[in-house]
């Protein structure tokens, strides 16, 4: 696993002053060094004798040193040359593969993964995920989430491994591998012979004064300690430690994993750590990552359960205080290959993953839901994820956090990085139609339309207004909808259907519906207003009744009874003489046009037919009573 460094697997501790062995051309030294996991030395002697002369056994430990150490450009360089040997092993090819595809170079890496299954086809599964990654990277890559930012977090970044923010009351902890003061300790001490640099520590930034300062030594033991995580309260501090191992003799080295361990704050001070999970010799448990009611506590472990490499386990808090039998949070998490650096944000959790579909190295990933019932865990994608090491991620919002990278231009081999998220804009969607004659442009209203939610089966009922229109504001994302327009005989005259599902920007349908027009039907015309105790034909009444003109022009077969109303304003028998005339001017209009008489009638129903409230003794707005002038037409005959 490419990435040992930064989750902390395995440690080997040695008292040998490690640099001065860099100075030795020994195949011997070089390969003590390799043993004992001191690869940043060892690299620089197998460098020496690689140049000196080529073979294949030095160039494969040259090229794992650079894999365990996350050298992505020296191990690309490697494996080329190793492929160029006589009898290389088969996975030298995935390896390779792998190192091109951390390089971006996805197209050359999937090249080569075809050649190792073409050699391992029992890693089928593996690889075949490896082969859509670099599909999905190319496309993920050209087609960045352009809402969210990303930028190096200076302030912390150093040249040396910078990663794993946490959140620690209004202050910032994180882990790094730093140089840091120790009194009375021979300088080279502190080195470790995996990276070359200092043991991790865990260190504090303090946001008011912008300063970065080491986490006591209650924390802070000689060996590893990082990747932390705090109480809502922050006065009990989750973290992983690597122990100083027992019984050690000079010279001598020890295989050694990692534990969970933590610590109380008490009267301003932490309490000695305690471990909690890991035993630090069979095992490793890491990446302590705690819920917001303090309930649960995430992690990664190999231990027993795993589906794969390292998996994301789950303690629950009993009673008592003490920690649950931890579980595997199943397979919608945990892959065969390594699961690692979770964080709890409500509830969703977010970890990285390089056993699913991905960019690169780690890809950082979330799912929604808790313990081991999760939905699909999905990739975040660029540019939260890049094709290097995407992990630790932490939010201070809903939309700003932290997460830790080795992506190029960094300072350091792995760098903090901040990330704004813009809110996204809530999405509206729309419907707005308009119901016409078939055949023509004569839109009709007091149509009745049902719209169908055919996800919730809940059905709305809209009704076109006097210029036949409707609409509807409140369409749900993600939805499929039935609509339906219905005749006079309330059967379906049409049907359509419109989707939300996969849009990601708001949007208004608009749709034009068509009904045909049958014996026995009424038509309300649409703005055929008359002024109050007139029968004249309006301006705006005319462009209304030239609609009608055109559709009995295009139906010569069809004939219309002109049926015309009044408010209820006036004696009952002038109104009916005055809605007779009404009818009659519209008649006479369409005569005027050139429709026959003999296809058109006109009657006059005076105020028996109101369209609202106001009848006589009633006060009302003239908009009101304005409502009641109208003229609609009914079909007699249309064969």
């Amino acid at each position: 696993m490419k990435y040992l460094k930064k989750i902390l697997i395995i440690c080997t501790l040695c008292l040998g002053i490690l640099p001065l062995a860099v100075q030795s051309t020994s195949i011997k030294r070089a390969d003590r060094l390799y043993q004992k996991y001191d690869y940043n030395f060892a690299i620089q002697i197998y460098e020496k004798l690689l140049k000196k002369r080529p073979n294949l056994a030095i160039a494969e430990k040259l090229a794992n040193c650079y894999r365990y150490t996350n050298d992505a450009k020296n191990a690309e360089r490697v494996y080329a040359m190793i492929l160029g040997f006589q009898n290389f092993k088969p996975s030298a090819y995935k390896y390779y593969a792998d190192a091109l595809k951390q390089n971006g170079k996805h197209q050359e890496a999937k090249v080569n993964y075809q050649k190792f299954l073409a050699i391992a086809p029992q890693e089928v599964a593996i690889i075949n995920t490896k082969m859509a990654s670099c599909d999905s990277a190319i496309n993920w890559l050209n087609h960045p989430n352009k809402q969210v930012e990303i930028k190096p977090f200076m302030l912390a970044n150093s040249e040396y491994a910078d990663f794993s923010m946490s959140i620690f009351n209004q202050n910032l902890v994180f882990s790094s591998d730093r140089k840091i003061e120790v009194s009375k300790a021979n300088k080279y001490q502190n080195i470790y012979g995996w990276t070359g640099n200092a043991y991790l520590k865990l260190y504090e930034y303090q946001v008011d004064h912008q300063n970065i300062i080491p986490l006591p030594v209650q924390i802070n033991t000689d060996y590893h300690n990082g990747t932390s995580s705090f109480s809502a309260k922050g006065d009990t501090i989750y973290f992983t430690r690597t122990e100083k191992p027992k019984g050690r003799n000079k010279g001598s080295f020890k295989f050694i994993r990692n534990a969970i361990y933590f610590s109380v704050k008490q009267n301003d001070a932490w309490s000695k750590a305690t471990r909690l999970f890991g035993d630090g010799i069979n095992y490793s448990a890491q990446h302590p990552a705690l819920s917001v009611d303090g309930q649960l506590l995430y992690f990664a472990s190999n231990m027993k359960g795993t589906v794969g490499g390292m998996d994301i386990f789950v303690s629950r808090k009993n009673a008592d205080h003490t920690w649950s039998e931890p579980i595997n949070c199943g397979t919608s998490i945990n892959t065969l290959d390594d699961e690692v650096f979770p964080v709890v944000k409500n509830n969703q959790l977010y970890f990285s993953s390089n056993g699913r579909i991905g960019l690169g190295g780690l890809d950082i990933f979330k799912a929604d839901g808790s313990i081991n019932n999760f939905t699909d865990a999905i990739n975040l994608q660029a540019p939260m994820n890049s094709t290097n090491d995407d992990f630790g991620m932490v939010f201070t919002d809903d939309f700003t956090g932290y997460l830790s990278s080795n992506r190029l231009g960094g300072k350091g081999l792995d760098d903090i990085y901040s990330f704004n998220i813009t809110p996204p804009k809530e999405l509206i969607f729309a419907l707005k139609g308009i119901v016409v004659q078939k055949g023509t442009t004569f839109t009709i209203g007091g149509a009745k339309i049902l719209i169908t939610n055919l996800s919730t089966n809940e059905v709305v009922e809209l009704v076109t207004d006097n210029l036949g229109k409707f609409v509807l504001d409140t369409l749900q994302k993600e939805t499929d909808y039935k609509i339906a327009l219905y005749n006079s005989r309330n059967s379906v005259e049409q049907e359509l259907t419109i989707s939300t599902k996969g849009l990601k920007e708001s949007k208004t349908f608009e749709v034009k519906l068509e009904l045909e027009i049958k014996e026995n039907d009424i038509v309300r015309l649409n703005n055929i207003y008359f002024n109050f105790d007139k029968w004249d034909i309006r301006y705006d009444a005319s462009k209304e009744l030239n609609k009608v003109f055109e559709y009995l022009k295009n139906a010569p077969l069809v004939h219309i009874e002109l049926r015309a109303h009044t408010d209820a304003r006036g004696s009952m028998v002038y109104n009916q003489y005055l809605s007779q005339q009404r009818a009659e001017s519209a008649m006479k209009y369409l005569i005027q046009k050139g429709i026959e008489q003999s296809r058109l009638k006109a009657i006059g129903f005076g105020e028996t037919m109101l369209e609202n409230h106001c009848k006589d003794g009633v006060k009302c707005s003239e908009k009101d009573h304005a409502m009641n002038r109208r003229v609609e037409f009914k079909v007699i005959k249309d064969k």
